[in-house]
């Protein structure tokens, strides 16, 4: 039965926007229908609130929600105080972090992205949605990387975050053992690099992507064993600016999985 829903509960979900109230209840905020239908029925994420509209009510998978789910049905002038978008899909859901897993690295990952210091949550979300499109599983994270649930995070990922498993922690320790232990090849991506499209590229890599304004730390790129760049095709070069960090990763991630040569999806 659905529930009127309470200012103590409104003043709770918006307080989900900072990080700092996600890190005390370990609970964060997605939003749209997509993403919240894969959520009802993942294993790892499980829904504390689900609160809508009236309106968008009949396209929620009900029959699949669990009982211990708190159902909350608010006019649209409610759910506007509580969603974080410009323009609200009129259904949020209140999920429960899910514990951080070791890192499992299983013998056909060829690629895992390193992101050190990421700040944007656009980038970070549209780099989860390149993860999950080129059959990237793991992603590595420095601490100070953006909180991947941030609500901008999840909703530029477009879900992608459901389907990745994500590490924050000390990257330099973590790749460091991967390159020992697990032959993995580290490749920066730097505008100092050698041209991507002229390298050549080993069985298993680790790319590595750097903080928007000052790219990777240099511990991490003396640590790489190599640093690859995108070449500047304009013959304005001089007015060029440098690619996004989201562009790059796209068309570095593009080049390498060319060269695998691995089945995909038609």
């Amino acid at each position: 039965m659905n529930k009127v829903i309470t200012q103590q509960q409104i003043k709770y979900i918006r307080s989900l926007h900072q990080k700092k109230y996600r890190d005390k209840h370990r609970c964060f905020i997605a939003e749209g229908q997509k993403i919240i239908n894969e959520a009802i029925v993942h294993e790892d994420y499980s829904i504390e609130m689900l609160v809508f509209t009236s309106r968008i009510r009949k396209d929620i998978e009900m029959n699949q929600v669990d009982d211990s789910v708190m159902i909350l049905e608010v006019s649209s002038r409610d759910f506007t105080r509580l969603s974080t978008q410009k323009t609200p899909q009129e259904i949020l859901a209140v999920l429960r972090m899910p514990e951080q897993k070791d890192l499992q690295v299983e013998p056909d990952d060829k690629l895992i992205f390193a992101f050190d210091r990421i700040q944007d949550p656009g980038n970070m979300g549209t780099m989860l949605r390149l993860a999950d499109w080129f059959g990237v599983k793991n992603i590595l994270c420095s601490e100070d990387s953006v909180d991947v649930y941030n609500p901008k995070v999840i909703q530029s990922s477009m879900g992608a975050f459901l389907r990745l498993t994500l590490h924050y922690g000390n990257l330099q320790n973590v790749l460091k053992k991967l390159k020992e232990k697990k032959s993995f090849t580290l490749l920066a991506a730097s505008l100092e690099g050698v041209n991507l499209y002229q390298n050549k590229y080993s069985g298993r890599n680790i790319l590595i992507l750097g903080n928007e304004s000052s790219g990777i730390s240099e511990s991490l790129l003396s640590l790489a064993d190599q640093q690859i760049s995108i070449p500047n095709f304009s013959t304005r070069n001089e007015k060029t600016e440098s690619l996004n960090v989201a562009l790059a990763a796209a068309i570095i991630c593009s080049e390498i999985r060319r060269v695998d040569n691995l089945p995909y999806s038609k």
